[in-house]
């Protein structure tokens, strides 16, 4: 794990942009006991026990499972199926009847739907993780099997006791239904989300992904959050050299829903073709943005913050005096969010003192972030000219082109609060 964040990093320095390693916990991992291989048939109800299953029973590591199952609740094995809908407790166990057909063995794993759960977020292979990866000075965190404002609270606390000063950004991956109808207030916790399309699958079924994913990021923008849409977005890839015309579809539709970012998986993880793969997401992406309707942020919630407020009229600057970008330096990264916030129809290019900060922003919507280490200045038109510096050689801008530059006067690099639109010379 360490020599893969060296290896990243170096080739980020290489490119000269900013790359986040995401560090992905795995979370609570649920699986049958030891016992014989069977074959459920739809209807028949089987006996679940703790261990040495007898016929008609299934062994399950009941110390695995601290909750509550209720009248809706299912038990599904493997990737979906077979699918149990539970019946009633039993003094060893549970009973539950089988509502579709598929195969049953030793240690599968099992997920458990609607039910009310005291099961803590982190495990103690997470919370190894965790020390790991903020050693390694991951810049976000992926909290999985979240469902509720509590898990992530949980996580935060963990990550605050082993590394006070971490920069460290936490995001929460919905993947299950308890955690969608959630959702809000996991958002307000989290500093981000992810849209877990394999496990919410297997729970719900795969007609209910496609609303999942569009609730999510719109719930996400609405709150000005980061968002990331992930699994099998271009699965075919792994053998294939080229995308099906449905994956590049998938990604497409995700850009227009708005996500931050999107993500692949198995493709580059084991897949024949990565770079392939990478480069197919990415001639996707920059053709759905060309569209745009994605811009647009018709879901904003709440009244706006007073330097959101202002950020949304250097947005709206931008758009109106039809400005070739947006730049803006930020120390925390809370500036860049800003702006993203607002879905630009103009890139935006984030400036920031720190290679941590530069590289969380890396991973929002529409930021293209470097490192300017002389970003800290008393003097806002000392900045100004500082970024109108970095424009020119950063992002290599030619004499004429127009920008829209967002500081904090007074020597504060956040709480924007001056606006100037400039021309290059």
């Amino acid at each position: 794990m360490a020599e893969l964040a060296r290896a990243t990093r170096s080739a980020s320095d290489q490119a000269g942009r900013p790359v986040a390693v995401l560090f992905d916990l795995q979370g609570p991992k649920l699986r049958l006991g030891n016992m014989r291989s069977i074959d459920v048939g739809p209807g028949e109800e089987f006996h679940f026990v703790g261990s040495d299953p007898e016929t008609g029973e299934i062994s399950i590591d009941l110390d695995q499972i601290d909750i509550t199952l209720t009248d809706d609740s299912e038990i599904i094995i493997g990737d979906g199926y077979p699918r149990f809908s539970f019946s009633e407790h039993s003094e060893s166990g549970f009973r539950a009847r089988a509502v579709s057909a598929g195969p049953v063995s030793s240690q599968k794993g099992f997920a458990v739907t609607n039910t009310r759960s005291g099961r803590a977020g982190l495990t103690g292979k997470d919370l190894a993780d965790l020390r790991a990866a903020l050693a390694i000075g991951a810049e976000y965190i992926a909290l999985s099997f979240v469902r509720g404002r509590e898990d992530v609270q949980l996580a935060r606390a963990a990550m605050l006791e082993i590394d006070p000063a971490a920069k460290t950004r936490l995001i929460a991956k919905i993947e299950n239904s308890e955690a969608l109808n959630n959702v809000a207030e996991i958002g307000a916790a989290a500093d981000g989300l992810l849209v877990a399309r394999g496990d919410y699958g297997v729970e719900a079924g795969i007609a209910a992904v496609p609303l999942m994913q569009k609730k999510i990021i719109r719930k996400a923008r609405g709150l000005g959050m980061l968002v990331v849409t992930a699994t099998q977005m271009l699965e075919s890839m792994i053998e294939s050299p080229q995308p099906t015309r449905a994956e590049a579809l998938d990604v497409a539709n995700a850009v227009f829903d708005g996500t931050s970012a999107v993500m692949l998986s198995a493709e580059t993880a084991i897949g024949a073709n990565p770079i392939a793969a990478v480069a197919a997401m990415a001639e996707i992406i920059l053709a759905a943005e060309t569209e745009s309707d994605v811009f647009r942020n018709d879901d904003l919630e709440g009244e706006l913050s007073r330097d959101f407020a202002i950020m949304h009229s250097a947005v709206s600057l931008a758009r109106d005096s039809q400005a070739d970008c947006i730049v803006v330096p930020t120390e925390s990264g809370s500036t860049g969010r800003a702006a993203s916030r607002f879905r630009p129809r103009r890139p935006v290019l984030a400036l920031s003192n720190s290679a941590t900060i530069a590289a969380q922003m890396a991973l929002e919507w529409g930021l293209d972030s470097r490192v300017i280490p002389e970003i800290v200045k008393d003097d806002p038109f000392e900045l100004v000219d500082i970024c109108l510096a970095a424009a020119r050689v950063k992002y290599e801008f030619s004499p004429g082109v127009r920008l829209v530059i967002s500081v904090g006067a007074g020597g504060k690099v956040e709480g924007t609060n001056f606006i100037t639109l400039r021309t290059l010379e």
